[in-house]
């Protein structure tokens, strides 16, 4: 997989009747460049979205967000945020 760099982000989920938050911290591969966007969200999506979810509503619908709040390699991503809707 080559170089990995840690970062920080909350994971919300939000389903009809509550709320999961957690700050989460994994080793992922640099993100591509704001400027390659279907590249970044597939990014985004394979690193970061999977950690969203209580792994209760499989059932519901829900909103999940993510929003990066530390990434000593690449300081530019805190504040990225992201939502899906499923």
């Amino acid at each position: 997989m080559g170089h990995l760099m840690q970062i920080t982000f909350w994971a919300t989920s939000t389903y009809s009747s509550r709320v999961h938050e957690e700050s989460v911290t994994v080793d992922v591969p640099p993100a591509p460049p704001a400027s390659a966007e279907d590249a970044r969200e597939d990014w985004i999506n394979e690193y970061l979205m999977v950690h969203t979810g209580d792994g209760r509503g499989q059932n519901e619908r829900a909103v999940y967000e993510v929003e990066v709040t530390a990434c000593p390699y690449q300081p530019d991503l805190v504040g990225l945020k992201y939502r899906a809707e499923g």
